[in-house]
Formats: C-alpha cells, sequence, structure tokens
C-alpha cells in the first residue's frame, strides 16, 4: 500500500513538472501496476527483499501487522504485557476492530481467545517456550494435511535456524518454483512473507537497543522476525478452523501481533538474547 502512495507520489511530480515524455510516464504507471518486487535497505545489511506486496485475499497482512503494533505501543499503559495473554489478545482485538473494521468488526473475543491458547499452548506466557511450541504446531498442521510436507520442512529449518529476512525469502521462492504447492501452501507463504517483510521494517524503525547486536550463533533480531511470521501463518490456520474466510485474518493478525510483542519482550528478559 505504502509503496504504491509513494510512487504515485513521485509520478505527479513528474507530471507537474513536465520533464519525460508523456507515453514514457505512461510506461512508469503501467510497471508501477504489475510489479511485485519493490524493496527496501535493511539495518542488517542483507539483500534487499524482493516484495511488500504479499497478501492473503484482499487483506495486506504485513500493513495490519504493523499498524496494530504501532498503535499498541504508541498508547500502551503498562511497561510489560500481561503474564495472562488472553488479556493482551483482547487488547490487540480492539486494536484492530478500531484500524480495521472491514476485517475485524464482527470478530468474537472467543476465536482470538482459542488462537491465543494453541498458538501458546498456554495462555500464561511465564509458561510460553518459542521454539517446542513453534516445532509442535508445525508438526500439527503437516499432520492435520494444512500444511506439506515441503513446506514444513522448510518452516522447521527456519524455527531452528533463524534465517535473515533475505534467506528465508529466497529459500521459499526456490520452493514455489517448483511449480507442485497446494493452493493452501501458497496462501500460507504469502501471509508468511509479507508479515516477514513488514515485521523486518518494523524493528528496524523501532531500534531496540536491549536486542544485542553482537552475538553467537541465533540473532535475535531474525529470530523475532521469523516469530512474527510463523505467527501469522499457524494463528491464521487455527483463526481458519473456528471460523473459515475471516478466521484465518483475524487469527493470523492477531497471531503475528501476540508472537512479536511476546518474543521481543522474552528476548529484552534474557538479556537481549534468543530464547
Amino acid at each position: 500500500m505504502l509503496y504504491f502512495k509513494e510512487q504515485k507520489i513521485y509520478i505527479m511530480k513528474i507530471l507537474k513538472n513536465n520533464t519525460i515524455p508523456l507515453i514514457l510516464i505512461m510506461s512508469l504507471i503501467m510497471s508501477i501496476s504489475c510489479t511485485k518486487d519493490p524493496s527496501f535497505q535493511n539495518e542488517n545489511n542483507d539483500v534487499e527483499p524482493k516484495s511488500l506486496l504479499y497478501s492473503y485475499g484482499d487483506a495486506d497482512m504485513g500493513e495490519i501487522h504493523n499498524s496494530g503494533l504501532e498503535y499498541y505501543y504508541e498508547n500502551r499503559t503498562q511497561e510489560i504485557i500481561p503474564n495472562n495473554l488472553n488479556i493482551f489478545a483482547e487488547e490487540l482485538l480492539n486494536i484492530n476492530k478500531v484500524l480495521y473494521p472491514e476485517y475485524f468488526e464482527d470478530a468474537e473475543l472467543s476465536l482470538v481467545i482459542k488462537v491465543t491458547e494453541e498458538l501458546f499452548d498456554k495462555k500464561d506466557k511465564n509458561e510460553f517456550d518459542y521454539k517446542e511450541t513453534m516445532l509442535e504446531l508445525n508438526n500439527k498442521f503437516r499432520n492435520q494435511g494444512d500444511i506439506s510436507v515441503k513446506l514444513s520442512i522448510l518452516l522447521e529449518k527456519f524455527i531452528k535456524n533463524n534465517p535473515s529476512v533475505n534467506d528465508a525469502i529466497t529459500e521459499i521462492e526456490i520452493l514455489r518454483a517448483e511449480n507442485n504447492l497446494t493452493l493452501k501452501d501458497e496462501e500460507n507463504m504469502d501471509m508468511f512473507i509479507s508479515i516477514l517483510i513488514a515485521s523486518d521494517k518494523f524493528w528496524n524503525n523501532k531500534k531496540n537497543d536491549s536486542i544485542n547486536s553482537k552475538f553467537w550463533g541465533c540473532n535475535p533480531r531474525h529470530q523475532v522476525r521469523f516469530a512474527d511470521a510463523a505467527g501469522g501463518i499457524f494463528g491464521g490456520m487455527l483463526g481458519f478452523t473456528v471460523a473459515p474466510g475471516l478466521g484465518a485474518i483475524i487469527g493470523g493478525a492477531v497471531g503475528s501481533q501476540l508472537m512479536s510483542g511476546v518474543v521481543e519482550e522474552m528476548q529484552i528478559q534474557n538479556g537481549g538474547d534468543c530464547i
């Protein structure tokens, strides 16, 4: 969304100044309308990700993820997330209802609570084991047939190795190039990449000095970005089982926002390292 707005402003400046022929302007407009390859520079100096425009149906999941978190951090009344994650989930749901009523206006709290308790295995923040829970959810959805074995193997690799945003996207696009994925896999990967790229922008802008920039093995910055995206697709699948259709968007959005806030806070409590 933001990418299109920036490009439209640029085109208007060109038109105003009459600096290039009209036919070239029309070509530029067509390329912007059709492209799925905008990019940005991230603070980790990785090769720039290929796209900001992956979406889940009509929903820009990355934009929803960032807008909801931004509102939460700007207006939060407590320094730490409540131990009872259902309280945090309800707060995020109410924020999303205000920002995106087209998706959240009729969303039931019971759906979000169910997603929260299954996504975190418990409702108590202090009992959450990030890596173990992510691996268990990945196995659960593979065994249920919600994701393919190929995608599940890739997600397991991401959970264990915490790749950079660019490396993760590259591996996903290699998997996609094989052209034998299910529609579910395609939708889940769109949601994953949309949130992953948006999360990278969000946390780069937030620049929390409590998170270590020097580390051995696991990069905490990579971990929180992947956790956001994994929370999105796992939350989306959990939401879909409760309310097919919009349930995937509601579960994916709140799931990614929940995971984002919780993992980042747990990293801070762990001395800025991975959890």
